[in-house]
């Protein structure tokens, strides 16, 4: 039998119809039990339901629309998608990163040059500070003659620092005389009797003439001397000179 309402048809023995719910009417069921004849109806076609993550049949399944151009008329171009398929659009798109091809910074040679040059001054000036200073305390250059009295002295007292050469000629012109160059302090007595005492003395008479050389070293006191123990007077003819080494 037939669904008096939505004319659906019903098994036998339902009392209800299985689309609409209506009762069936006992007399209904009689005539359709009684009856061998069954109508068919077809069924309503079932709707396809979608995922809400799948998009129906007909729509493009691209990626999210591309962004605006920005201001200006400049196209912006899309980033690279790490997911994408070779061959899909962005999938070879590689960002530039500032500086990343820019070449190795140049050295300011200005600042090198500087501190070279301020290590020069600064050796230099330590050197100088450092150094031993060559200098010549007294006469370095004597030249002339000397007259000399009886029981009289010429004594020239010097000291160094660094190293000298000296050379000392004496010419005895008249009379005659002790003469040399002695390692002494000024503050020894300077007397004829004291002096006659120091070693590396050498006469000389009239005619007679006598070179004396030798080194001076640093912070050593020495004298050159030309002495007159006779009762006569004495002339000489001197030339002392010390030079640096």
């Amino acid at each position: 039998m037939n669904c008096p309402k939505c004319q659906t048809p019903a098994a036998a023995g339902a009392t209800h119809c299985k689309r609409c719910g209506a009762p069936l009417s006992s007399k209904t069921a009689a005539a359709a039990s009684s009856s061998d004849e069954i109508d068919l109806m077809p069924l309503e076609e079932s709707k396809q339901v979608y995922s809400a993550y799948e998009p129906p049949p007909g729509v493009d399944a691209g990626g999210p629309p591309a962004p605006p151009a920005e201001k200006g008329g400049t196209k912006s171009r899309a980033k690279a998608d790490p997911t994408a398929p070779p061959g899909a659009p962005g999938a070879d798109y590689v960002p530039k990163i500032r500086g990343a091809n820019a070449g190795p910074a140049q050295k300011n040679w200005t600042l090198i040059v500087g501190g070279v040059v301020g290590v020069i001054v600064v050796g230099l000036v330590l050197w100088s500070l450092l150094r031993t200073k060559t200098e010549f305390f007294g006469k370095a250059k004597f030249e002339q003659p000397v007259p000399l009295g009886s029981g009289m002295v010429k004594l020239e007292n010097f000291n160094v620092t660094g190293t000298f050469t000296y050379t000392l000629d004496v010419e005895v012109q008249d009379g005659e005389l002790l003469v040399g160059v002695v390692q002494r302090s000024p503050k020894d007595p300077q007397k004829l009797a004291d002096l006659k005492k120091c070693d590396g003395l050498e006469s000389l008479k009239k005619g007679e003439k006598k070179q004396f050389a030798g080194e001076l070293k640093h912070k050593e006191q020495w004298s050159w001397m030309l002495l007159n123990d006779t009762k006569k007077p004495a002339r000489a003819k001197v030339k002392f000179q010390a030079t640096p080494q």
